[in-house]
């Protein structure tokens, strides 16, 4: 647990460094997909320091793209102040989704595939999903505000 806990503590003091080199949408995604990439890779190990540096390395990377991704969408709230509200609430509504969906889902692979494999096919789903986000996701997303 405190392989997973402690580096996003520690982290968050350097992603405002990061997010201005490189911008906030690319940090988070391109940190999201190689914690992804970490994460797919749970199967090949059965060893449980390999297991805990695996998740310390995800933990590192996540810990970059949820902070990088909260700037980008107080970027957008502060570009339209007038949308404020529906911006937020749909951030909230799919972040409650998750938290709802996430655990179910993750304990039914568990039961079919076991714990190792529910990690590899999360981390799997979500490297295809980061690819799919980097190439299709606009660089710039114009926001009418009338």
């Amino acid at each position: 647990m405190a392989a997973y806990s402690f580096p996003s503590l520690v982290i968050g003091w350097f992603v405002g460094s990061v997010t201005i080199r490189y911008g906030k949408k690319r940090t988070a995604l391109y940190a999201f997909l190689l914690g992804s990439c970490f994460l797919s890779l749970f199967v090949l190990f059965t060893n449980p320091v390999h297991l805990i540096l695996l998740v310390t390395l995800a933990s590192i990377c996540i810990g970059f793209s949820f902070p990088a991704l909260n700037g980008a969408y107080a970027d957008y709230i502060s570009e339209t102040q007038r949308y404020e509200k529906e911006i937020q609430s749909i951030i909230d509504l799919f972040y409650n989704i998750g938290w709802m969906l996430g655990p179910m889902i993750a304990g039914i692979l568990a039961q079919v595939f076991g714990n190792a494999q529910s990690f590899s096919i999360l981390g799997i789903f979500c490297v295809v999903e980061s690819v799919i986000l980097i190439f299709h996701m606009p660089k710039k997303i114009n926001l009418v505000v009338s």
